[in-house]
This record gives structure tokens, sequence and C-alpha cells, in this order.
């Protein structure tokens, strides 16, 4: 939980820098630190979900890579058509959710395999 706090936190950062030219009439629905947390939380329920019924169905773990494709298809789906953002507009900001989860998983499993 507290790595997708992290992510949340860099994803809000992220939004900003994106949303800093933009005039108030061309706005979608704001994307607060809840919703770039939610962004993180869900895919990695959903992964950690696939993840046990690929070993309770002895089915390779490996297969669970598939599953990261969470971290782009929930934060578009939440955006396109719970907030009603544009397609683009919200493949903008999904973009970002996996460059960001999956870098900072690879960087905290660095940290966590040296000690």
């Amino acid at each position: 939980m507290l790595q997708a706090a992290i992510v949340g936190l860099i994803l809000l950062g992220i939004y900003k820098f994106i949303d800093r030219n933009r005039v108030p009439e061309d706005f979608d629905p704001e994307v607060d630190w809840w919703m770039a947390f939610a962004f993180a939380f869900g895919p990695m329920i959903l992964i950690m979900i696939l993840s046990g019924a690929l070993a309770i169905l002895h089915l390779p773990t490996e297969m669970a890579i598939v599953g990261y494709l969470f971290y782009l298809i929930v934060p578009f789906c939440v955006l396109k058509y719970m907030l009603d953002f544009k397609a683009k507009r919200a493949a903008i900001y999904a973009v970002w959710v996996p460059i960001v989860a999956v870098s900072l998983e690879v960087v905290l499993l660095l940290i966590l395999g040296a000690t």
C-alpha cells in the first residue's frame, strides 16, 4: 500500500505538470491524490488476485506479467467512462501509470534485494 501511495504522489505531480498551461474552460474533472492512488492500488490488487488464481490453478506464474496491462486499462477506463475525459486525454493520463508503477517497483526491488 505504501508503494501505491508513492506512485499516487508521483502521478499527481505529473498530472499537475501536464495541466500547468490549460485554461479553466478546457479542464476535465480534476484528478486528485485519491484518484491517483486508486490508479495504482486497483491494478496492484488485481495483479495479486491474478497471481493467486494462477498458483491455485497450477499454471505458470510467469503469466501474471500480463496483469501489468491492468496498470494501463484500469486508469484509462476510469478516466474515460467514469470521469468523461476525452479518449486522447485519458490515454495521456493513463500511459504514465504503468511507467511510474513499474519503475518504482523495480527501484524498490533493487533496494530491498540489496539488503
